[in-house]
């Protein structure tokens, strides 16, 4: 997500003491030395500097990704840490998949939709900041549909919060949506803060 551009620098000019000795040799012997000095001669006493060594930093995970068959297009934080995203999880209690959003920042938007064919007849959704290490709290959780009929600046009707429960145990929670609800759907949208900044 992030570009680097390169400006291409010319060199220093001759320093004064290389066009005083120019200057000061005869008219023959200047314009011999002038032929063979380089068009663009590096200053006096310049050292080579060595290349930095290249950045071990690995580069943000990609914006869009996909896993088991759900394509996945994270959009807040804008740049997300390693190890941030989405894993969807087929479940074992019939036609159900779990959605585990992994957030560092424990806030964000992501938007999930199958590739092929359509939502199961139940979906769940799960945080945490990394694996293993829940959420153990959310303050705020948005759930909204989107569609080819709507464009980008629409306002998409977010589910009503008591249209969705919220489920515990051991340590973890989830918020299990509306049987069916995604069934008709494309792209589901999530948005979700664990604790709002004040």
């Amino acid at each position: 997500m992030l570009g680097l551009a390169l400006v291409a620098c010319e060199s220093s000019p001759p320093t004064d003491s290389v066009v005083a000795a120019a200057a000061s040799a005869p008219a023959a012997a200047a314009s011999t030395a002038a032929a063979a000095l380089p068009q663009r001669p590096a200053p006096l006493g310049a050292a080579s500097v060595p290349e930095p060594p290249a950045s071990r930093a690995s580069a943000p995970p990609p914006a869009r990704t996909e896993s088991h068959g759900y394509a996945l297009h994270w959009q807040r934080p804008p740049v997300r840490a390693e190890g941030d995203g989405v894993t969807v999880v087929p479940q074992g209690w019939g036609r159900g998949v779990r959605l585990v959003v992994t957030s560092s920042a424990g806030v964000g938007q992501v938007e999930v939709r199958p590739v092929r064919g359509v939502w199961p007849h139940r979906v769940q959704v799960e945080f945490e900041y990394a694996a293993g290490r829940p959420f153990d709290v959310l303050e705020g959780v948005r759930f909204q549909v989107v569609n080819p009929a709507h464009t980008a600046g629409d306002e998409v009707p977010p589910l009503p919060p008591d249209g969705f429960s919220i489920w515990q145990r051991d340590s973890r929670f989830w918020v299990a949506l509306p049987e069916g609800w995604l069934e008709r759907q494309q792209t589901l949208r999530i948005g979700w803060v664990d604790r709002y900044r004040r």
